[in-house]
């Protein structure tokens, strides 16, 4: 009698000590975002870049991270482009805005049903870039802003609020003479 309680109490004990993967990890090659309170994934052709170019004055180089991708691959879709563009600094791991010094952050998203682009300038419509990992092939990260409609454009929307930006995206290095 004592055996049959004591196997339940053992099968409960290893049952309990299981960790279940509660991971959200987002697969490589996506971009997700919540714009003006909806969740938007893009994950087509989604990629990174990080090119190195000459620059004469105040450095050697300038370098610029651009990262974007597509709702879908059909017409219309709406895309996203990420950039981080650094004089005379690499890019690396960390925080970028459009005011920390000599880096400039900047997302753009185009809304491609109404063909009408939105863009962070600068106050009050800034955007955050954090790269949190990075790596040969890969960079991961987060980002949010605040974006007005693009000079040229005409829309009866004239801002959106994008939050909980995540990517997990392919990444390519170019280094230009």
């Amino acid at each position: 009698m004592r055996k049959l309680f004591i196997v339940p109490i053992v099968l409960l004990t290893i049952l309990a000590s299981c960790k279940k993967d509660n991971s959200t990890a987002l697969p490589i090659g996506t971009i997700v975002a919540t714009i003006d309170g909806v969740v938007d994934t893009f994950n087509v052709n989604d990629s990174a870049v990080i090119e190195y170019t000459p620059y004469v004055d105040p450095s050697p180089y300038r370098a610029v991270f651009a990262a974007g991708g597509s709702e879908s691959s059909s017409d219309p879709s709406n895309d996203i482009v990420l950039i981080i563009a650094s004089i005379p600094q690499s890019i690396k791991t960390g925080t970028y805005s459009d005011s920390t010094g000599s880096y400039e952050a900047a997302i753009l998203y185009q809304h491609n049903a109404d063909d009408v682009t939105y863009q962070t300038t600068h106050s009050p419509y800034n955007s955050t870039i954090n790269i949190t990992s990075m790596s040969s092939s890969s960079v991961q990260g987060t980002f949010s802003g605040q974006l007005m409609l693009a000079p040229g454009n005409i829309s009866s929307i004239t801002t959106h609020t994008i939050t909980n930006g995540k990517f997990n995206l392919p990444l390519a290095y170019f280094y230009l003479p």
